[in-house]
């Protein structure tokens, strides 16, 4: 098997799946203690939020600034995402 990490901001891609087994996934997300999200999670888990290091600070972090909502896609799944079939809600 493989791992790869990276930033969240990367911008990546890979190649189709040209074979006959599936494309596994396991992804796991790591931010700030005073990272938000802007939005509902579309895959939701009961470690959301769980904070594995340090002390709740009760404060958010933040600059002046304007951010637009994401629109929510209608599947869950990111491969959907990809292939273009979730384009109408965004």
């Amino acid at each position: 098997g493989s791992v790869c990490f990276m930033h969240t901001r990367l911008l990546h891609a890979s190649s189709p799946n040209e074979t006959a087994l599936p494309r596994t996934l396991f992804i796991s997300v790591y931010a700030a203690e005073d990272a938000l999200p802007y939005g509902e999670n579309p895959l939701p888990s009961r470690h959301a939020g769980h904070l594995v290091a340090g002390e709740e600070s009760g404060l958010v972090r933040s600059t002046n600034n304007q951010l637009r909502l994401p629109q929510k896609p209608r599947g869950a799944s990111f491969f959907v995402q990809q292939a273009g079939a979730d384009r109408a809600s965004m």
